[in-house]
């Protein structure tokens, strides 16, 4: 009997094998990274978005370009190839997904992400599924800051009922100024 060069054939499949599974552990690895860049990114711009401006519109603006200047970025955009990742962005109140959605105020950005790279084929593996298998939403949301035009707003309202409430004492004179103190 002749058993000269079994041990290659062995030594092949298991080589392939610990080939396939490296490339699993090092795809499954980047795809978590990224997914921990994204859920940055997300919070960053939900950030962006709960600092005061001169109105909601542009707090809004504040946390689109904040986004997007992330996602440009030489590393990044590299990184979170369209092939590989499926990155969609919303920006606003997401409150429906409190039971107490009262409050407006809370508002971010919702992030939904399809991780392409985990349906690929791997030799001898196959593939982990297909590419709607692997989806996610992260979302940051932040109470946001009344915006300049709010405070404002509110200040006028506030002097009107000082006034309302002294008119009748004689001599009494309200003022509203500005203090930048919303």
């Amino acid at each position: 009997m002749n058993n000269k060069g079994f041990l290659v054939f062995d030594f092949m499949f298991a080589f392939l094998i610990v080939i396939g599974m490296s490339m699993l552990l090092l795809i499954t690895n980047y795809a978590l990274s990224m997914m921990e860049v994204v859920q940055y990114m997300t919070f960053a711009s939900s950030r962006s978005y709960y600092a005061s401006d001169i109105s909601e519109a542009e707090q809004k603006n504040s946390a689109i370009a904040k986004f997007e200047s992330l996602r440009e970025q030489k590393i990044l955009k590299n990184l979170l190839n369209k092939n590989l990742f499926t990155v969609t962005t919303e920006h606003g109140d997401h409150s429906e997904y409190f039971e107490d959605n009262n409050n407006k105020n809370l508002v971010g950005t919702k992030t939904s992400v399809s991780v392409k790279v985990l349906s690929k084929s791997l030799p001898l593996i196959g593939s982990a599924g297909s590419e709607n298998d692997f989806q996610t939403t992260v979302i940051s949301m932040l109470g946001r800051e009344p915006s300049m035009t709010e405070c404002m707003s509110f200040v006028q309202q506030k002097a009107q009922l000082i006034q309302g409430l002294y008119s009748e004492l004689e001599g009494f004179n309200a003022y509203s100024f500005w203090d930048n103190g919303c």
